[in-house]
């Protein structure tokens, strides 16, 4: 049902270089007092029309905001055996190398919502399926939501907060997140293969206090090491 593409690109390579060791970096100052990188909130971010996207990760991005640079990213360092993946669509993947090591474990694939949409949004299923549509390839026009195969109930993905839904086809189950925290929106998809909503339920809540959100920020002098 949800089609991720090979992560073998030599672009998306590129990217995900720069972004960690610009992250790496921020980091490394913060513990050295020149950067803030905590858990806390970070300030709400300059208008929008003041920042521009400097790179995309694996699982997150890198963006100057002014004078200020802001890296994001969402992990899940607790399941050692996934590792992020990204395709040239935005989609972004906990993956694993070996499939057998996942057997009985849902996929999961997420990718970033505008998040003031979101928050405008009823926040309720019809919400949560319209932000789905760039999970497939090729895009499609957008469809009608079918009906929920469980209740909408609250989600916590790190800070971020949200609301999810459950979907059934044929004998699979997919369960459909959409959080938020202070600066982003994403949309995150737990499939399963021969299963139900219930059981597939219970594994999610399960999984999700196991992501993390990581973030620093630092002055945009920084891109200097990058040139």
């Amino acid at each position: 049902m949800v089609q991720v593409m090979g992560f073998g690109s030599s672009i998306v390579a590129g990217l995900a270089g720069v972004f960690v060791r610009t992250l790496l970096l921020l980091a490394g100052l913060a513990a050295a007092g020149d950067v803030s990188a905590q858990s806390a909130l970070l300030p709400a971010a300059p208008a929008m029309h003041e920042c521009r996207a400097v790179t995309q990760g694996l699982s997150g991005f890198l963006q100057q905001c002014g004078d200020r640079l802001y890296a994001w990213s969402l992990t899940l360092p607790a399941l050692s055996k996934r590792s992020a993946g990204m395709d040239l669509h935005g989609r972004f993947s906990f993956e694993c190398p070996i499939e057998l090591m996942c057997d009985g474990e849902p996929s999961i694939v997420w990718r970033f919502v505008e998040r003031e949409d979101w928050l405008s949004s009823p926040m309720d299923e019809a919400a949560i399926f319209e932000r789905t549509s760039g999970f497939w390839v090729p895009t499609r026009p957008p469809q009608p939501a079918p009906a929920a195969d469980c209740p909408l109930f609250d989600v916590s993905i790190g800070e971020a907060s949200g609301r999810a839904t459950c979907f059934k086809s044929g004998a699979n189950s997919i369960i459909f997140a959409v959080a938020a925290d202070d600066r982003v929106g994403f949309v995150m998809s737990f499939y399963q293969r021969d299963t139900s909503t219930v059981a597939l339920k219970e594994k999610i809540l399960q999984l999700l206090p196991l992501f993390r959100i990581e973030r620093a920020t630092g002055d945009a002098a920084l891109m200097k090491w990058f040139r």
